[in-house]
């Protein structure tokens, strides 16, 4: 039974191209969190404060805070699906 399930669960790694691109989307994940905490000690390497910390994590966060489309939007500004 649990044999199964796992079966069930893992069948889709069997697919190469998905293998591929699993394997390359928890890469990004763990640079893209390895980055993060890469800044976090460089800022405060540097002499900045716990302030100067929380400006510098703003400073990154805001352009995917501000990139992010408005719901019920579309790409070409219509607004609407057709």
């Amino acid at each position: 039974m649990r044999a199964e399930w796992l079966r069930s669960r893992v069948g889709v790694l069997q697919e190469r191209n998905f293998r591929r691109f699993y394997v390359g989307f928890v890469t990004s994940l763990l640079g893209s969190s390895m980055s993060t905490v890469a800044i976090a000690w460089a800022v405060l390497e540097t002499g900045f404060s716990a302030t100067g910390l929380g400006l510098v994590f703003t400073a990154t966060s805001s352009p995917r805070s501000c990139s992010c489309r408005w719901p019920g939007r579309s790409p070409t500004g219509s607004g609407g699906a057709g």
